[in-house]
Protein backbone atom coordinates (compact mmCIF):
# COMPACT_ATOMS: atom_id res chain seq x y z
CA UNK A 1 0.00 0.00 0.00
CA UNK A 2 1.49 3.32 -0.97
CA UNK A 3 1.36 6.46 1.09
CA UNK A 4 0.68 8.67 -1.93
CA UNK A 5 -2.24 11.06 -1.48
CA UNK A 6 -5.41 10.27 -3.36
CA UNK A 7 -5.82 12.29 -6.51
CA UNK A 8 -9.23 13.83 -6.99
CA UNK A 9 -10.47 13.90 -10.53
CA UNK A 10 -12.30 17.03 -11.64
CA UNK A 11 -16.06 16.78 -11.95
CA UNK A 12 -17.18 16.16 -15.50
CA UNK A 13 -20.40 17.71 -16.70
CA UNK A 14 -22.62 14.95 -18.03
CA UNK A 15 -24.78 15.43 -21.12
CA UNK A 16 -27.86 15.15 -18.87
CA UNK A 17 -27.00 18.51 -17.25
CA UNK A 18 -27.83 21.40 -19.52
CA UNK A 19 -27.04 25.03 -18.91
CA UNK A 20 -29.54 27.76 -19.59
CA UNK A 21 -26.96 29.74 -21.54
CA UNK A 22 -26.59 26.77 -23.95
CA UNK A 23 -30.27 26.40 -24.81
CA UNK A 24 -33.68 27.67 -23.74
CA UNK A 25 -35.02 25.91 -20.59
CA UNK A 26 -38.58 24.59 -20.48
CA UNK A 27 -41.29 26.54 -18.67
CA UNK A 28 -42.05 23.82 -16.12
CA UNK A 29 -38.75 23.72 -14.19
CA UNK A 30 -38.95 22.66 -10.54
CA UNK A 31 -36.26 22.37 -7.88
CA UNK A 32 -34.68 19.12 -6.76
CA UNK A 33 -36.50 19.23 -3.41
CA UNK A 34 -39.90 19.39 -5.09
CA UNK A 35 -38.89 16.70 -7.59
CA UNK A 36 -37.77 14.54 -4.68
CA UNK A 37 -41.12 15.03 -2.98
CA UNK A 38 -42.94 13.92 -6.13
CA UNK A 39 -40.64 10.92 -6.57
CA UNK A 40 -40.71 10.14 -2.82
CA UNK A 41 -36.93 10.44 -2.49
CA UNK A 42 -34.61 13.06 -1.00
CA UNK A 43 -33.37 16.06 -2.98
CA UNK A 44 -29.69 14.96 -2.96
CA UNK A 45 -30.75 11.68 -4.61
CA UNK A 46 -32.35 13.71 -7.40
CA UNK A 47 -29.04 15.58 -7.86
CA UNK A 48 -27.19 12.25 -8.00
CA UNK A 49 -29.65 10.98 -10.62
CA UNK A 50 -29.09 14.14 -12.66
CA UNK A 51 -25.32 13.66 -12.51
CA UNK A 52 -25.63 9.98 -13.49
CA UNK A 53 -27.97 10.79 -16.37
CA UNK A 54 -31.06 9.05 -14.98
CA UNK A 55 -33.01 12.31 -14.98
CA UNK A 56 -32.25 15.22 -17.32
CA UNK A 57 -31.47 18.38 -15.38
CA UNK A 58 -30.84 22.08 -15.86
CA UNK A 59 -28.52 24.38 -14.04
CA UNK A 60 -29.30 28.07 -14.06
CA UNK A 61 -26.77 29.59 -11.70
CA UNK A 62 -24.19 26.85 -12.10
CA UNK A 63 -24.75 25.53 -8.58
CA UNK A 64 -28.44 24.63 -8.27
CA UNK A 65 -30.12 21.96 -10.33
CA UNK A 66 -33.63 22.02 -11.73
CA UNK A 67 -35.65 19.39 -13.57
CA UNK A 68 -38.59 19.58 -15.90
CA UNK A 69 -41.90 18.54 -14.36
CA UNK A 70 -42.65 16.65 -17.58
CA UNK A 71 -39.41 14.64 -17.17
CA UNK A 72 -40.35 13.79 -13.56
CA UNK A 73 -43.82 12.64 -14.64
CA UNK A 74 -42.29 10.55 -17.45
CA UNK A 75 -39.92 8.93 -14.95
CA UNK A 76 -42.85 8.15 -12.65
CA UNK A 77 -44.62 6.41 -15.53
CA UNK A 78 -41.49 4.41 -16.43
CA UNK A 79 -40.72 3.20 -12.93
CA UNK A 80 -42.87 0.30 -11.89
CA UNK A 81 -44.47 0.85 -8.51
CA UNK A 82 -44.10 -2.14 -6.27
CA UNK A 83 -47.47 -3.42 -5.10
CA UNK A 84 -47.97 -3.93 -1.40
CA UNK A 85 -47.53 -7.46 -0.18
CA UNK A 86 -50.77 -9.24 0.64
CA UNK A 87 -51.44 -9.49 4.36
CA UNK A 88 -50.24 -12.63 6.01
CA UNK A 89 -53.18 -14.81 6.84
CA UNK A 90 -53.11 -15.70 10.49
CA UNK A 91 -54.13 -19.08 11.79
CA UNK A 92 -57.59 -19.42 13.36
CA UNK A 93 -55.96 -19.65 16.80
CA UNK A 94 -53.96 -16.42 16.21
CA UNK A 95 -57.09 -14.63 14.95
CA UNK A 96 -59.04 -15.72 18.03
CA UNK A 97 -56.25 -14.47 20.30
CA UNK A 98 -56.13 -11.14 18.45
CA UNK A 99 -59.93 -10.78 18.69
CA UNK A 100 -59.86 -11.50 22.44
CA UNK A 101 -57.15 -8.90 22.93
CA UNK A 102 -59.11 -6.35 20.88
CA UNK A 103 -62.20 -6.96 23.00
CA UNK A 104 -60.18 -6.56 26.22
CA UNK A 105 -58.78 -3.23 25.02
CA UNK A 106 -62.23 -2.00 23.99
CA UNK A 107 -63.68 -3.01 27.38
CA UNK A 108 -60.85 -1.27 29.22
CA UNK A 109 -61.78 1.97 27.46
CA UNK A 110 -65.48 1.20 27.96
CA UNK A 111 -66.10 1.13 24.24
CA UNK A 112 -67.56 -2.37 24.13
Amino acid sequence: MSNAPAVRTPAVRTPAVRRTDDEEPPDDLIGTAEAGRLLKIRGPVVVAWIRRGVLPGWTITGARFFVSLADVKALLKRVAVRPKAPPIMASPRARACRDRHTQEVLRSFRLA
